[in-house]
């Protein structure tokens, strides 16, 4: 089919949208942009493992942008994401109602890109005084979009439900976690105190999608470097329902690319180490450089036999 794509950019600008998808998605893109700079999509992280893309809404068919229409149009990405927002904001709360059966509010987007919202300043934050607390979201897949209050636990148990039901259903998921808004009004990531009574489901949602995405990026970037990928792994506790991440790192594999963690499990020939990444990164501050790669990976140079004892040394109790 030929797709009649805007020559201008005062033409271009005013079909933009922004787009909320894993960091991973679309599954094709990695390939393709190794093969032509052009095929680059236009991209930015917005959350842990979730990247906001700019999609073209023509009349039949939506597309996502990438560097070869930038450079058609003269703009630069920036340009792309801003115009995206102003168009996004000009029906930013069309749809908008108090859902009854479930006692939260949600969003039927006219436009079926009710995630979209997540990515304006302000957005979420203007539900304060709507709900009880913070306002938390879901968005478990594109055209699902939901808001509550923090302190109504009712409120956050049924929206945690609903994300791990659609996190589990739906075709093409978005995330199982839950989202809220940080003083300038941007959406991040819901993190809880320990002490919360849904602290341990909310943080197994932010868990589950890591490893989901760091999995898909472990498949597609594996075949295009000598350098072995980690896989994450994901534990969760048999009888409170916790949730950890870890990671295996050998000194028989001093070279891997490891994707960020609760833990990391050392072996060497010194003895068996089980230790936080905080605590990795602090005894062994050289071992890891961050690469180039959202989610983030980091590339791994041994530690030192005398930074080894003292990893041993700090080496937790593996429950």
């Amino acid at each position: 089919m030929d797709i009649p794509i805007p020559d201008s950019w005062d033409e271009a600008l005013t079909m933009l949208i922004p787009a909320v998808r894993r960091a991973t998605e679309p599954a094709h893109a990695f390939e393709s942009e190794r093969n032509d700079r052009s095929n680059r999509l236009v991209r930015r992280p917005f959350a842990p493992c979730l990247s906001e893309l700019v999609m073209l809404d023509l009349p039949d068919v939506r597309l996502f942008v990438n560097q070869g229409h930038l450079d058609r149009w003269g703009v630069s990405a920036d340009d792309a994401f801003e115009a995206a927002h102003e168009v996004m904001k000009d029906h930013a709360t069309a749809g908008l109602q108090f859902n009854d059966t479930y006692g939260v509010w949600q969003l039927d987007a006219p436009d079926g890109a009710a995630t979209s919202r997540l990515v304006l300043d302000g957005w979420l934050r203007a539900f304060d005084g709507l709900v009880a607390g913070r306002p938390v979201a879901i968005a478990p897949w594109r055209r699902l979009l939901m808001v509550g209050g923090l302190d109504d636990d009712a409120q956050v148990g049924r929206l945690l439900d609903i994300a791990e039901e659609g996190w589990r259903r739906a075709p093409s998921p978005t995330t199982p976690a839950l989202y809220t808004t940080d003083q300038a009004g941007r959406t991040v990531a819901l993190k809880t105190s320990p002490v919360t009574r849904r602290h341990t489901r909310i943080e197994r949602g932010h868990r589950t999608l890591a490893m989901a995405v760091y999995a898909e990026q472990r498949e597609m970037v594996q075949p295009h470097t000598s350098t072995q990928l980690a896989a994450l792994q994901l534990e969760q506790h048999s009888e409170t329902g916790e949730a950890l991440t870890w990671v295996s790192w050998s000194e028989s594999t001093p070279e891997v690319w490891l994707p960020k963690a609760d833990f990391v499990q050392l072996s060497s020939e010194a003895g068996e180490a089980w230790v936080t990444w905080e605590t990795l990164r602090q005894l062994a501050p050289k071992a890891l450089t961050r690469l180039d790669l959202h989610p983030a990976r980091y590339r791994t140079t041994w530690p030192t036999i005398k930074q080894v004892y003292a990893l041993i040394s700090a080496s937790e109790p593996r429950e």
